[in-house]
């Protein structure tokens, strides 16, 4: 019965020191791959000498900055209209939205933004031109965006704005065919550190062959 106990102690420890090791090993690769990210945006940034009065810039237009919640509830809601119905002109509506999202984190205090306000900003980036603007926001975007798949398809973004490579394989090219992918052999494993599937999964799920 001792024997029986020991060997039972000795396998639970087995199991405990393999899955924390995993883990271990989990945290370390998604330290690394987004200490690579952030590296990109930070280049980018000092190269194009990005700073505090970057938004000083852009046109803005007179917001109430105690109905930004609202304001940016309408964002999200005028961009989702757009593009799932196809009504009115989609590229008028992103120009209306950054206007008014640039208008607000330039002259109003940003810090109790709801999660349906935090997504609106988060739309407005992945659907705005401007690289420069994607830079400048990615620290608000990888603080408050939940999810890592999002962050992939902001990072993805960006590099497809620049003519770059992406790194998650979140985007498709205007022929509906996987837009080009850095180190294209460990894709898949970088999807795996982000939590995302496997990219054949997602290419079928998008109908693309």
């Amino acid at each position: 019965m001792l024997k029986f106990f020991v060997k039972l102690v000795l396998v639970f420890f087995l199991i405990n020191s393999c899955t924390h090791k995993s883990i271990k090993n989990s945290e370390t690769e998604y330290k690394k791959l987004t200490t690579q990210i952030d590296t990109i945006f930070q280049n980018y940034i000092d190269k194009n000498y990005i700073n505090s009065d970057f938004l000083k810039y852009f046109d803005k237009v007179e917001v109430d900055c105690n109905q930004v919640n609202e304001i940016l509830h309408k964002v999200h809601d005028a961009d989702q209209k757009a593009r799932m119905t196809g009504e009115g002109d989609m590229y008028k509506i992103d120009s209306i939205n950054q206007i008014k999202v640039i208008s607000i984190f330039a002259n109003c205090n940003t810090n109790n933004l709801d999660e349906y306000s935090i997504r609106a900003t988060f739309l407005m980036l992945q659907h705005a031109n401007d690289n420069d603007l994607k830079a400048y926001f990615y620290k608000f975007i990888k603080k408050n965006i939940p999810s890592n798949y999002e962050l992939a398809m902001y990072i993805d973004s960006f590099l497809m704005t620049a003519k770059k490579p992406q790194m998650f394989g979140t985007r498709l090219d205007n022929y509906n065919k996987l837009y080009k992918v850095q180190d294209r052999e460990n894709l898949n494993k970088r999807r795996k550190i982000m939590g995302m599937k496997p990219v054949e999964d997602y290419l079928k799920s998008r109908g693309v062959e």
